[in-house]
C-alpha cells in the first residue's frame, strides 16, 4: 500500500495523518522540551539565590543572638544576685509580706506554661547553715526546671563538703577555696546573718550555665528586669536589660510589673514577652520556586501537545468537510431538481445563474422546463412593473437582512411568494438564493377566510350586543345590568345608586289596548328614561315594566333622589299610543351601594323598596330600609308554613253564630278559619288571608274549610241551621268549580240548601264578566250566595240589582257608630230599605254594644253578628247556641213562637230557608 493510500485510509478512519504532520509533530516536540528546559534552568538559578541569601540572613541573626547570649548571661547573673540579696534579706528580716512577695516572685520566675524559664538555668536556692564544722544544708526550694534535678538534688540534712567538688574555671565568687556545689555549674553565694545559736548561714542559687547560654541564644519568650527603687541615699545599682540593643523586639501591650520588698529594699520587676530564635529564622522559598518551575514546565509541554493535536485534527476535518461539500453538492442538486418550490441561484445584480425544473414551469408556463431559458435573465422581466422595480430595489441594496421577502404579481395575474438570502463569500456579497412559489390560490382562499371571519366577528358582536340588551327596548337587559353593577363594585372608592321602577297603570294599557300597545308604551318609556340619565349612568330594561337605572358616583343621596325626581316627572307626562292619549305613573325604589356590596342584595333590596312605594299610594319612591328586608323574610316564612299548613292539616275551623234579631235564635253560622304555628304563634286571619290570596292559594284554603265546615254541619242537632264559608273569586270562576262544590258537599252528607258562600264585594262587582256566570251556576245547586263587607266595595246600584245574591253583610265600619252617629244611622237605614226591597236579607257585623243591638232592631235589620252575640268557638260550642236562644227576644214577641212567626213573615225567605 503506497502512502496515498495509507492517508486515504486514515480519513477513512477519522485519523488524517500526513508525512507533513509527522515532521511538524517533531519539530513540536523539540521545542517543548527546549521551553521545559529553560524554565527548569530559571527555577534552579532562583531557589540557588534564595538559598544563598537564607544562609546570610540565619548567619547575621546566629551573630546576633551569639552576642545577645554572652551579655544574657551577664545580667542574668547580675540578676540572680539581685535576686539572691532580695532572698537573704527577707530571711534577715523574717517578714511575711516580704516572704509572700518572694514566693510570688519564685512563682513567675519558674512559670513554664508556654514560655521559657524567666531565670534560664536556674534549678534550686539552698539555705546552708554551719553545725559544727560541717556546713549543712538546711533548707532548699526548686525554682525551675531547667533539666532533671531529682538525681543532682541536695536533699535537706546532706552535709555540704560532701556534696562538693573542685572547679577552678568558673570565674565565679567560689565556696572556700572555690569548691561548688555538686551538680551545677554555678553557684552563686550570699551570707547571711547568723543564726540563733551563732552560728553561720549562707544563701545560695545553683545555675545551669549551658543551660543559660543555650536559652540565651535561643532568644527566651520571657525576660525580666529587675531594678532597685528604693527611695534612699544609696540606691543599689539598677540591673536591667532596658537599654541593651541587641536585645530581642518586646511586646510592650503585654508588659506586667511586680514590686517586692526586701529588707529595707524595694525592687521592681518588669515581666515582657519576646520573640523566640526560632521565629525571627528566615524562611525560604526554595520548594516552592522548584514546584512553580515544573508545573509551569509541564503546562508549557501540555499546550504545546494540544497546539499539534489541533492542528492534526484541523487537517483531518478539513479532509473530511471537503468530501463532505461535495456530497452534499450532489444531493442538493438532486434535491432542488425534485423540489416542488422554485429554486434558483442569481448574482448580486439578480440575473439566474441556475434554475430548477419547477421554477421554469412557473415562470414560463406551458414550456418544456428543459427548454426553458430562465438562466440568463434577470428575475424582475417576469414581474409586474411595480414589482420588479421593488425586486431590484431590494437586491440594490447591500446593508439590509441576509434574508428578504416578498410577494410579487406575474404578467398573467399570478401572485407568487418570493425568498431571498444572501450568500456571502469571504464577508463580500456573491449572489443570492431564491426560492418562488405560486400561492394564488392561498391568496384567494385567505381573502375568504378572511370576509368569513369578518362576518363571524359581525355576528359575534351582533350575538354580544343582543345577549346584553333588550330585544323591545334596545336598553342594557338585567345580565348586562348585573355584570356591570359587579364590576363597579369590586372597585375601590365606589358609591353607586340604584333606581328600580315599575310602571303602575301599564297592565290597564296591555289588556285594554292590545300588546302592540303595551310594546309602543315600554319603547316610549325607554326613551324618556335614556333623557333622564347622566352620561356614565346605566339604564335597563329588566323585563316586564320593570326599569333600572345604575347611578355612578353617588355622593350624596339628594343626588339619587334628584335622578328619582326627573324620571318621576319625565313619566307622568301623557303618552301618545296608537292615536290615543295613554297616563300612566311609577313607583320607584332607591337603594345606595358601596365597593364590596353584593350584587344581588343591592337589586333586592331597590326592589323591596320599589314594592314598598307601590303600597303607599302618597308617594311615588322610597329608600330602602332594613326593616323591609325582615318584613319580607316574616312573609316569606309565614308563606312557607302556610303552605305546609295546607299540606298536612294545620288550619282550624272555628264558628260564630249570626242571629236573627228580633227572635234571639241562631240561623246560620259562619266558618272561620284559624291558624296557629308552633314558631310564629297564633297568626291572624289580617296576615295569612292577603298572603294566601298573593300566592293564589286561597282556593285551597277555601276548599279546606268547606270540606271541614260541612262535615262539622252534618252532625249539628238542628239540621234547618245555615252554614256560611268565605270563598274568593277566583275559587268561584275556576274551571269545574261549581261541580267540585257539589262533590265536597254530597260527599259529607250537608244539605246544598243550607250552605252560604260569602264573597267580598270588590270580587263580584269586578268587571269580570265570569263572577255574574258563575254564581248563577253555584245558586242553580241550592247554595245561596251572600255579599260580604258591603258598603266598602266599589259595586253601584245598578249592578247590585242584577247581581245572583241573597244576603248583604253590612261591614263593621258602619256599626260602630250607629248609636251616636245620625249619618251611619241613616246609611244602615237606607241598606236595609234597599234589601227589602230587592228581598235580599241583611246581616250587620261588628255588634259589641246592647246600645248598637237595640238600634240594629230598631231599624229593622234582619240579622246580626259579633262578639255581642257570641265569640268564635269550636263546635262543641255550636250546639248550646242552636238548642235555647243566644238573645231575650225583641219588645212585642209574646213567646218564641209568635217571635219565629213574625220572624218568618218580615224575613224574607232567602233568610230563613235552610
Amino acid at each position: 500500500m503506497g502512502s496515498g493510500d495509507r492517508e486515504r485510509a486514515a480519513i477513512g478512519k477519522g485519523r488524517p495523518v500526513t508525512r507533513q504532520g509527522l515532521i511538524d509533530h517533531s519539530r513540536v516536540v523539540a521545542v517543548a522540551v527546549g521551553v521545559a528546559l529553560l524554565i527548569l534552568g530559571i527555577t534552579g538559578w532562583t531557589a540557588h539565590r534564595f538559598e544563598v541569601t537564607q544562609d546570610a540572613a540565619v548567619e547575621e541573626l546566629f551573630t546576633n543572638s551569639t552576642e545577645r547570649a554572652a551579655y544574657t548571661v551577664a545580667t542574668s547573673t547580675v540578676n540572680l544576685q539581685v535576686l539572691l540579696q532580695a532572698v537573704v534579706s527577707l530571711h534577715d528580716t523574717e517578714s511575711d509580706v516580704g516572704v509572700a512577695d518572694l514566693r510570688e516572685l519564685i512563682a513567675r520566675a519558674s512559670a513554664n506554661s508556654g514560655h521559657g524559664n524567666s531565670l534560664p538555668g536556674v534549678d534550686q536556692l539552698v539555705i546552708v547553715a554551719e553545725r559544727g564544722v560541717v556546713p549543712v544544708i538546711e533548707t532548699t526550694r526548686t525554682i525551675g526546671t531547667s533539666r532533671d534535678i531529682e538525681g543532682t538534688a541536695i536533699t535537706v540534712g546532706s552535709p555540704i563538703r560532701s556534696a562538693m567538688e573542685r572547679s577552678d574555671d568558673n570565674g565565679l565568687p567560689t565556696w572556700e577555696d572555690a569548691e561548688q556545689l555538686a551538680g551545677a555549674d554555678v553557684a552563686l553565694i550570699q551570707s547571711m546573718r547568723p543564726a540563733s545559736d551563732g552560728s553561720r548561714r549562707w544563701a545560695v542559687i545553683l545555675v545551669d550555665r549551658e543551660l543559660m547560654i543555650e536559652r540565651a541564644i535561643r532568644g527566651s519568650e520571657l525576660a525580666v528586669e529587675v531594678s532597685d527603687t528604693t527611695a534612699s541615699d544609696r540606691p543599689m545599682e539598677n540591673f536591667g536589660l532596658r537599654d541593651v540593643e541587641s536585645r530581642a523586639p518586646v511586646d510592650t501591650d503585654r508588659t506586667s510589673t511586680q514590686r517586692i520588698t526586701a529588707a529595707d529594699r524595694t525592687l521592681q520587676l518588669d515581666f515582657y514577652p519576646t520573640t523566640g530564635f526560632e521565629a525571627q529564622l528566615p524562611t525560604t522559598p526554595t520548594p516552592l520556586v522548584w514546584s512553580a518551575g515544573g508545573l509551569t514546565a509541564a503546562l508549557a509541554a501540555l499546550v504545546v501537545a494540544m497546539l499539534l493535536t489541533g492542528r492534526v485534527r484541523a487537517e483531518g476535518q478539513a479532509q473530511r468537510s471537503h468530501a463532505a461539500l461535495a456530497s452534499e453538492q450532489r444531493r442538493f442538486r438532486s434535491l432542488a431538481a425534485s423540489s416542488p418550490v422554485g429554486i434558483a441561484y442569481t448574482d448580486p445584480q439578480g440575473t439566474v445563474g441556475y434554475a430548477n425544473h419547477r421554477l421554469a414551469a412557473i415562470l414560463e408556463p406551458g414550456t418544456d422546463p428543459s427548454d426553458a431559458e430562465v438562466a440568463g435573465h434577470p428575475l424582475s422581466r417576469y414581474l409586474a412593473a411595480e414589482q420588479a422595480a421593488q425586486l431590484e430595489s431590494m437586491l440594490a441594496n447591500p446593508d439590509g437582512p441576509s434574508e428578504r421577502a416578498m410577494r410579487a404579481t406575474l404578467h398573467d395575474g399570478r401572485i407568487l411568494q418570493l425568498r431571498l438570502a444572501r450568500i456571502d463569500a469571504e464577508g463580500q456579497a456573491d449572489g443570492w438564493a431564491v426560492t418562488v412559489e405560486d400561492i394564488t390560490e392561498q391568496v384567494h382562499h385567505q381573502d375568504e377566510l378572511r370576509r368569513e371571519e369578518s362576518r363571524h366577528r359581525e355576528l359575534a358582536t351582533r350575538f354580544a350586543h343582543r345577549a346584553a340588551h333588550d330585544a323591545l327596548t334596545e336598553l342594557p337587559n338585567r345580565s348586562h345590568l348585573v355584570d356591570e353593577l359587579g364590576r363597579r363594585l369590586a372597585t375601590a372608592d365606589t358609591r353607586l345608586g340604584v333606581v328600580f321602577a315599575d310602571l303602575d297603570g301599564f297592565k290597564v294599557v296591555n289588556d285594554s289596548l292590545g300588546h302592540h300597545a303595551g310594546d309602543d308604551l315600554l319603547r316610549l318609556v325607554a326613551e324618556r328614561v335614556r333623557r333622564v340619565v347622566r352620561p356614565g349612568d346605566l339604564p335597563a330594561r329588566l323585563g316586564g315594566d320593570e326599569f333600572a337605572i345604575l347611578v355612578d358616583q353617588v355622593t350624596d343621596p339628594s343626588a339619587l333622589e334628584q335622578v328619582a325626581t326627573r324620571l318621576v316627572e319625565a313619566l307622568d307626562r301623557p303618552f301618545e299610543v296608537l292615536g290615543r292619549r295613554v297616563s300612566i305613573s311609577v313607583s320607584l325604589g332607591l337603594r345606595l351601594a358601596r365597593s364590596g356590596d353584593d350584587t344581588s342584595e343591592v337589586l333586592r333590596d331597590a326592589d323591596l323598596a320599589m314594592y314598598a312605594a307601590k303600597r303607599d299610594v302618597a308617594r311615588h319612591w322610597c329608600w330602602f330600609a332594613p326593616a323591609m328586608h325582615d318584613a319580607v323574610q316574616a312573609r316569606h316564612d309565614l308563606d312557607s308554613a302556610l303552605r305546609d299548613a295546607l299540606r298536612w292539616g294545620g288550619f282550624k275551623a272555628a264558628y260564630q253564630p249570626i242571629v236573627d234579631l228580633r227572635t234571639g235564635r241562631t240561623v246560620h253560622v259562619e266558618t272561620l278559619a284559624r291558624f296557629e304555628h308552633p314558631r310564629l304563634g297564633r297568626v291572624s286571619p289580617d296576615r295569612f288571608i292577603p298572603v294566601l290570596e298573593e300566592t293564589g292559594l286561597i282556593g285551597r284554603l277555601g276548599r279546606t274549610m268547606l270540606r271541614t265546615a260541612t262535615v262539622d254541619a252534618a252532625t249539628w242537632p238542628d239540621p234547618e241551621v245555615g252554614l256560611t264559608v268565605n270563598v274568593s273569586a277566583a275559587e268561584v270562576v275556576a274551571p269545574r268549580a261549581a261541580e267540585r262544590l257539589e262533590e265536597i258537599v254530597r260527599a259529607s252528607g250537608f244539605d246544598p240548601g243550607r250552605l252560604v258562600l260569602e264573597l267580598t264585594e270588590s270580587d263580584v262587582a269586578s268587571d269580570d264578566p265570569r263572577i255574574v256566570g258563575a254564581l248563577h251556576e253555584i245558586r242553580q245547586r241550592g247554595v245561596r250566595v251572600a255579599i260580604d263587607d258591603f258598603g266598602t266595595g266599589r259595586s253601584s246600584l245598578a249592578k247590585l240589582r242584577t247581581l245572583p245574591v241573597d244576603i248583604l253583610k253590612i261591614d263593621r265600619a258602619f256599626v260602630d257608630g250607629i248609636d251616636h252617629s245620625p249619618r251611619d244611622r241613616a246609611f244602615l237605614a237606607g241598606v236595609v230599605a234597599l234589601s227589602r226591597t230587592l228581598g235580599l236579607t241583611t246581616v250587620a257585623e261588628g255588634i259589641e254594644t246592647d246600645a248598637q243591638l237595640q238600634t240594629l232592631r230598631g231599624l229593622g235589620c234582619h240579622l246580626g253578628q259579633g262578639y255581642h252575640l257570641g265569640r268564635p268557638a269550636g263546635t262543641d260550642a255550636v250546639a248550646g247556641w242552636l238548642v235555647r236562644p243566644v238573645l231575650p227576644p225583641a219588645r212585642g214577641s209574646t213567646d218564641d213562637a209568635d217571635a219565629a212567626g213574625a220572624s218568618a213573615v218580615d224575613v224574607p225567605a232567602a233568610a230563613t230557608s235552610g
